[in-house]
């Protein structure tokens, strides 16, 4: 019933079990819950899910802390290297939300309300990570950012803090350029959170800081689709551009061959294996991996994109981890050859 797709024939007009229940399922999991069903013939059916959360009311005030043996809330899971972060944010009902995702993946994370009193604790310890919001008291968040990158309060100046925005307002095109020159990602409160965020985190601190931008392609004619792969791969220190069409996405590549491509396979003007097929017979782009990108899940459909020309496979709805391990092992690839 969870499973990803179930597809009844293969074509662009073709019907299935559809992703409902798949991505019902992949939520829950994301908040660490369970989902299930019970179901009699002929009587109907029952779906259900837990969720660990915190023990806070609705109005926001505290409740007395409930017990709980199975829901992993108080068990610290580090995903990837424990990190020294600093919060300087001056609400303190986001600040202690941030505060208790981190905690609780194993991070040693402190809280300030104010950047003068970050940049006088980073003066007298090491700070891995920085997590700024920009309505600050006093000073700004974006004044804060620009003299710790200007090295003025790094204690580890031959290791640069990686910082993070996170942040209410809405940004203007000039002020999330500059940012962008300056952070390594800008998030938005409320949009952003949970085990997105972790993973987010995650993915930047996981690994050094690469010299230069990696630029990954991804060519899918849903909007909603490439806004989430761009998320998964900015995070993960990717640089992304976009194509809606398949004929565009070959232009692109022609043009300015990127590390790697990800493809739709159902697109309206070109299906994604005919548009791999195009780039592995020119000498522009006969070089450049691509990985199928997919909804389509039924037996033979892996073999197909291989056969086009594909160096591997990924299905939606996309798991950011198992999409940047297929990229981690094509580029590995690629380096080895």
């Amino acid at each position: 019933m969870f499973a990803p797709f179930s597809q009844l024939k293969v074509g662009k007009a073709a019907g299935g079990a559809g992703l409902g229940l798949s991505i019902s399922r992949r939520l829950v999991e994301l908040m660490h819950g369970e989902i299930g069903v019970e179901s009699d013939v002929g009587k109907g059916a029952t779906f259900h899910f837990t969720l660990p959360i915190s023990a806070t009311a609705i109005d926001g005030r505290p409740k007395p802390a409930v017990a709980r043996t199975t829901s992993g809330l108080h068990t610290a899971v580090v995903r990837g290297p424990r990190q020294r972060v600093l919060i300087v944010e001056d609400d303190a009902k986001h600040a202690r939300a941030t505060q208790e995702i981190l905690g609780r993946a194993g991070h040693d994370v402190s809280v300030l309300g104010t950047a003068e009193a970050a940049i006088a604790a980073m003066k007298n310890q090491n700070t891995d990570l920085l997590i700024v919001d920009l309505g600050l008291p006093s000073m700004s968040g974006f004044t804060l950012i620009e003299q710790v990158r200007a090295g003025e309060t790094a204690s580890r100046p031959e290791k640069p803090i990686r910082i993070v925005v996170l942040t209410g307002r809405d940004l203007s095109t000039s002020e999330r350029t500059g940012l962008e020159k300056m952070v390594d990602l800008v998030a938005e409160k409320g949009v952003m959170t949970g085990a997105g965020f972790l993973d987010a985190i995650s993915g930047l601190c996981g690994a050094a800081p690469a010299p230069g931008k990696r630029r990954i392609l991804v060519v899918d004619d849903s909007a909603i689709n490439r806004s989430v792969l761009r998320a998964m791969l900015e995070s993960a220190g990717f640089e992304v551009t976009e194509a809606e069409r398949a004929r565009d996405g070959i232009r692109m590549a022609q043009e300015a061959a990127p590390m790697v491509i990800l493809m739709d396979i159902r697109m309206p003007d070109m299906n994604g294996l005919d548009a791999t097929r195009l780039l592995r017979d020119d000498p522009r782009t006969n070089a450049t991996p691509v990985i199928a990108v997919s909804a389509q899940a039924m037996t033979g459909d892996r073999e197909l994109a291989f056969e086009a020309g594909c160096v591997a496979y990924v299905t939606k709805p996309v798991a950011r981890q198992e999409l940047l391990s297929a990229i981690g092992t094509v580029l590995q690839s690629t380096a080895a050859q």
